[in-house]
């Protein structure tokens, strides 16, 4: 059959300008059940819809793109168990049957106290005990401080007053400690509330940095100066000064080893850049209170590819469910995700340099990344170093004899609306392996957990009911294994 140029160019861009589907459903993430009314937001500002009684949802007349599906609902949070979900959709795809989970949403709230165990006003963050990610920030007033909507998981709290000009108070980790590995550990079940949590201020001297960055401040954002600890000790978030447009600066800092670095804050959507960075080290116990002359240039920014190796023999799984997620150690970058970008090939175009862990989403069932290559280099343990140059195409090797995981809780009562929450980690020195390897899951109104996906190893499980931790079990999984445990309440 022959055609014209004409007809055949046309037919060709209706066929590229197809609409594409998306199709799924939202379910309780305990109890299984289908939630009504749910919020379906596709990005954080684009198209959005809410499920039905069946807790489906739909977006038809799409355009090829990628998308990151956000669910949200009031009294809910993301399930521990649901990785982020993003999908590159073609022309005309029709992409149908997605499972978004919601778990009942979680609170914890308290007061920060100064020495005098009077309320002060501070900033409170909240991080994941797991890797460290944020999870949290807001001001606490003499009235207290509340986070809402969080999911259940392990966390550490910390605060800085804000006692400006002249700071009394360092970066204190609850309950009352300047040592971040002397934190303790607060875990909250899925629809828990955790309250009167009270976090005691300990005193530190402050020193105040003059410098300049010789870079520039695109337009029309605005660049502000922080710090973070080398340590990969979270600075809190009031640490802050203004980059003037000579690029002159003034910074508040404590003593340590730390890291100045400029970021670029966009004045509208978009995401923070890390322009530059420089070491400073304050030993402890320095008497003068102002260093001056401190230089940042510019970071070039990095990009990444990666590859998939997978077992001989194992079919190709959707590449559009894959992606590989990098997170930042140092405080320079921020969360980035490598994502289908050819045959085989996945890329994140611009990142901030920085050390990073890396975790793979998506794997078919049975699989779990068994090795990550930087070059020849085997960076599974160390991570990503990205700021010492570009690094070499990245390949992750894939296994299928993943191990799995069942738990079953035994409790002389029945366990609340299966409010229980289990934490496997890897037992590893490495932060970066024990972000790839270790996980968390909610268990089921039974209270049992199943989990899928492991890598042969050693891990310890630990699980909270109603509040309290049972004791820490060490599981040694081989390949292939199915693990059936039973843990009891407390």
């Amino acid at each position: 059959m022959r055609c014209s140029l004409l007809i055949c160019l046309a037919a060709f861009q209706l066929s590229a300008q197809e609409p594409a589907r998306i199709a799924g459903r939202v379910i309780h993430a305990i109890l299984g059940e289908p939630l009504e009314g749910a919020k379906i937001t596709l990005g954080f500002s684009g198209p959005s819809t809410t499920t039905d009684s069946n807790g489906n949802f739909e977006f038809q007349q799409l355009k090829p793109d990628r998308y990151q599906i956000n669910a949200e609902k009031e009294g809910f949070a993301h399930s521990p168990s649901q990785p982020l979900l993003i999908l590159t959709l073609a022309a005309g795809e029709n992409r149908s049957g997605l499972i978004l989970r919601l778990s009942p949403a979680s609170q914890l709230s308290g007061r920060v106290l100064n020495a005098d165990g009077i309320p002060v006003d501070s900033s409170v963050t909240l991080i994941s005990a797991e890797n460290q990610a944020h999870a949290g920030f807001t001001r606490a007033t003499k009235d207290g401080f509340k986070f809402e909507k969080l999911k259940a998981g392990s966390y550490r709290l910390y605060a800085q007053a804000w006692d400006i000009p002249k700071r009394r108070h360092g970066l204190t980790y609850f309950p009352s400690t300047l040592d971040p590995l002397k934190a303790e550990i607060i875990t909250i079940g899925a629809g828990e509330s955790r309250t009167n949590l009270d976090l005691k201020l300990q005193a530190a001297a402050w020193f105040t940095i003059k410098g300049r960055f010789l870079g520039k401040c695109p337009a029309p954002n605005t660049c502000k100066v922080v710090y973070s600890f080398l340590d990969n000790r979270i600075a809190g978030g009031v640490q802050t000064g203004h980059v003037r447009e000579d690029g002159a600066f003034t910074l508040e800092v404590p003593a340590g080893n730390l890291r100045i670095h400029v970021q670029s804050l966009p004045s509208g959507p978009g995401r923070m850049q890390v322009l530059g960075h420089t070491g400073l080290n304050i030993p402890i116990g320095a008497t003068n209170e102002s260093i001056e002359e401190v230089i940042i240039r510019t970071n070039e920014p990095r990009s990444v590819r990666a590859r998939f190796i997978w077992p001989q023999g194992f079919p190709s799984p959707d590449p559009q469910k894959l992606n590989l997620a990098f997170n930042p150690h140092g405080g320079l970058g921020v969360m980035e995700f490598a994502n289908h970008a050819a045959e085989n090939v996945y890329s994140v175009a611009s990142i901030s340099p920085d050390l990073y862990g890396i975790r793979a989403n998506g794997l078919p069932p049975g699989t779990y990344v068994k090795q990550i290559l930087a070059g020849p280099h085997d960076i599974t343990q160390t991570g990503l170093d990205l700021t010492l140059g570009p690094p070499p195409d990245l390949t992750v090797v894939i296994a299928s004899d993943a191990a799995s995981l069942f738990v079953k809780v035994s409790s002389s009562t029945s366990i609340p609306n299966g409010q229980c929450l289990a934490v496997l980690l890897r037992d590893t020195s490495s932060r970066s392996e024990r972000e790839l390897y270790s996980t968390q899951s909610i268990c089921n109104a039974r209270g049992e957990f199943s989990i899928s996906n492991l890598a042969p190893g050693t891990y310890s499980l630990r699980v909270q009911v109603d509040g309290k931790w049972t004791a820490t079990r060490s599981l040694r999984l081989s390949s292939a294994q199915r693990l059936d445990v039973s843990v009891p309440a407390h």
